[in-house]
């Protein structure tokens, strides 16, 4: 009985993991880079609205996001946003695209990829 318990909550806490996730795609709007080197994206298709999500930053390690990592997601989101292609970002937060919180208070991404 206690294995089958055990797996029951293993089995829960890894479902939920997976289906905790969410991916919202679309084309940017608007990128910015603030001069405290937050990036900020802007995507109606994405969130639904066109306000601004700050995500991390190239100057400091921003809601755990490292700078080199911060680094690379801009890369990928100039490219993206150069060539008017959507971006693809997975968050794992229990919002939604549409709900996701806006400028400081929006949640980081998982990870951060060109559709």
């Amino acid at each position: 009985m206690k294995k089958r318990i055990f797996i029951f909550i293993f089995g829960g806490s890894f479902s939920q993991w997976l289906f905790g996730a969410y991916i919202c795609t679309g084309e940017l709007d608007d990128l910015r880079v603030a001069y405290t080197g937050v990036v900020i994206i802007m995507s109606q298709v994405m969130y639904g609205d066109n306000a601004g999500r700050a995500i991390c930053s190239v100057a400091t390690d921003y809601k755990d996001v490292p700078i080199e990592t911060c680094n690379a997601w801009l890369g990928i989101l100039l490219s993206a946003s150069a060539s008017n292609i959507s971006v693809r970002l997975q968050y794992r937060d229990g919002f939604s695209c549409d709900a996701q919180p806006l400028w400081g208070d929006a949640s980081r991404p998982h990870w951060i990829g060109i559709e």
